[in-house]
């Protein structure tokens, strides 16, 4: 009797402790990069945090991967990490999904209506004097939904268990397996054509709306192509099964050359594409400010005249206090 076989092999081999090993060493060393990210007011967006959490966490299933290659008999927690396999990857979707919408939607903005896009907004947000507002450097994405395969991941990662041998009749009998099959195809299958959707929207938005910023249309292609590796990996190997856990067949993905595959189409591209989204200032490339495209709407002029009065008193109350903060130095210490 066959089980669908988990991603990254049926057993924890002791060939397992090296790479996982190295990238949890990597992972961690991304960790200071991402907290300096957050942590600044200029490159905080909290439209990426999501990514920060899926770098920590990776962390701990790389340890204990580590830790079960150098336990005989053991697979570890499977239905964690299986989980956390799917439900990861696809997290870094959906922090993608977000950013194409900035990307898109800022590019629609026109004179008129500038002062909405997210990366105006936060520009004046950020800006605390006139002057600074004028030299703050803003960008110019669609406000769309997606589909994402989270929760089907999810559920077939939780169905991923490793039961004694006796017991894969009783799951075989409960119809799990087969629900399990299903739910992981369906995962794939969704990441595959979400992602190809928002490519086909990026490529679209870069040759037909003029106002696209080519910083963003090159960090987005790079990340795209990171995450589609990882797709066309897990589409190639989703319909593999194993009659055990214990099985040394090739559809267990026990082997040096599928060990070696799963660790550089899926474990390397999540960590290139991490890095990619810490190692620039995604908030002043993509233009997506710290919440990203949060508006339902365009505002109405009557919504727009009370934006502008407020601004304007607002303005000229920092100017105030401003010019009584310069007359209120004594003449000495201008000297």
């Amino acid at each position: 009797m066959n089980i669908p076989t988990p991603i990254g092999g049926a057993s924890i081999l002791p060939e397992d402790l090296a790479p996982s090993v190295v990238f949890a060493i990597l992972y961690a060393c991304l960790l200071p990069l991402v907290f300096c990210r957050l942590v600044h007011r200029r490159s905080r967006a909290l439209i990426i945090t999501g990514c920060a959490s899926f770098a920590a966490e990776r962390i701990i299933v790389l340890a204990l991967r580590a830790k079960a290659s150098q336990t005989p008999d053991s697979n570890g927690p499977v239905k964690y990490m299986q989980t956390t396999l799917g439900v990861g990857f696809l997290s870094i979707c959906i922090t993608f999904k977000d950013l194409v919408q900035c990307y898109l939607v800022n590019a629609t903005y026109g004179t008129e209506t500038c002062h909405q896009a997210p990366a105006v907004v936060a520009a004046k947000k950020a800006a605390r004097t006139r002057a600074e507002l004028e030299d703050s450097g803003v960008a110019a994405h669609p406000r769309r939904g997606q589909l994402d395969g989270t929760h089907p991941r999810s559920v077939a990662g939780a169905l991923h268990r490793a039961p004694p041998e006796r017991d894969y009749a009783a799951v075989l009998e409960g119809g799990s397996l087969g629900h399990m099959a299903m739910l992981r195809y369906l995962s794939v299958g969704l990441a595959f054509v979400t992602l190809s959707l928002e490519g086909a929207m990026i490529l679209w938005g870069y040759r037909f709306l003029p106002r696209t910023s080519k910083r963003a249309f090159r960090l987005l292609a790079t990340v795209w192509l990171l995450l589609f590796t990882i797709t066309i990996y897990r589409a190639a190997v989703v319909h593999n099964t194993t009659s055990s856990f214990a099985s040394t067949e090739s559809g267990a993905l026990d082997s040096p050359t599928d060990k070696a595959l799963f660790y550089v189409f899926q474990i390397l591209p999540e960590w290139l594409a991490v890095l990619v989204l810490f190692g620039v200032n995604v908030r002043e490339v993509i233009g997506c400010g710290a919440a990203g495209d949060w508006r339902g709407r365009d505002e109405t002029k009557a919504e727009k005249a009370k934006r502008e009065a407020r601004e304007g008193v607002q303005t000229a109350q920092r100017e105030e206090a401003g010019v009584e903060g310069i007359s209120a130095v004594p003449l000495k210490d201008l000297n």
